[in-house]
């Protein structure tokens, strides 16, 4: 029988992978976003929205394959679930990022900082737990 790794590492694994991820994927939320806002014109919640699209579907290859290392098995179920909690959140992200934008007046690319900052913490503890938790024969 192979040794299992205890249950920290087992989580500091994928806290590791996710943190890797974000490096990639949020200087891309703010690049696309930017992009979109400065050298196309479009209005920044225009272009935030666009941008948050984009993300969701390069973030569920990414954290099914990569953070959470889930290939094999339930892609539907998997996918199914990560839509209905990627609408939730994005939903919540953009209603954070006009307040912010809009009633705090913060500048829009700090305002993506800190809206999508918290909803990241929040959206591991989901991914990990509810959808991508790892079946009894995944070792991390």
């Amino acid at each position: 029988m192979p040794d299992s790794k205890p249950s920290a590492q087992l989580q500091a694994n994928s806290g590791l992978r996710l943190l890797l991820w974000i490096s990639a994927t949020f200087p891309l939320n703010l690049l696309t976003t930017a992009i979109l806002h400065e050298v196309i014109r479009l209005s920044e919640e225009v272009s935030f929205f666009i941008a948050l699209v984009i993300v969701s579907l390069v973030n569920f290859v990414g954290l099914r394959h990569f953070v959470y290392r889930q290939s094999e098995g339930e892609l539907r179920q998997q996918f199914t679930a990560f839509v209905g909690s990627t609408i939730f959140f994005r939903v919540a992200e953009y209603v954070g990022f006009l307040f912010v934008l809009n009633r705090l007046h913060w500048h829009y690319l700090l305002g993506i900082c800190a809206v999508m900052g918290t909803s990241t913490l929040t959206k591991h503890f989901v991914y990990k737990f509810a959808i991508f938790r790892p079946s009894s024969s995944v070792v991390d």
